[in-house]
């Protein structure tokens, strides 16, 4: 029940939640469970840690898309200039 709780948790984007769920599933008696559980669990960790790294940036939205438009620009000025 754990790692399916984690799971529904994960793909609600609820990823604090899904860690704590998944936490507990690694250290199950169960093997296959348990890895897959740590897996997630480390997903889980690089989603949390993107999220800070978003706030601090002051981005709302995906990562990658952040700061694309000054991206664009500056290498469309870069472009005419070299």
């Amino acid at each position: 029940m754990l790692f399916e709780g984690g799971v529904r948790l994960f793909n609600a984007r609820d990823f604090r939640g899904a860690r704590d769920r998944f936490r507990d599933a690694a250290a199950g008696p169960k093997r296959d469970i348990a890895h897959r559980a740590g897996q997630y669990l480390n997903m889980c960790e690089q989603r949390l840690r993107q999220r800070v790294f978003a706030a601090q940036r002051g981005s709302t939205g995906d990562l990658g898309d952040a700061h694309m438009p000054d991206a664009r620009a500056a290498t469309r000025q870069t472009s005419r200039t070299g």
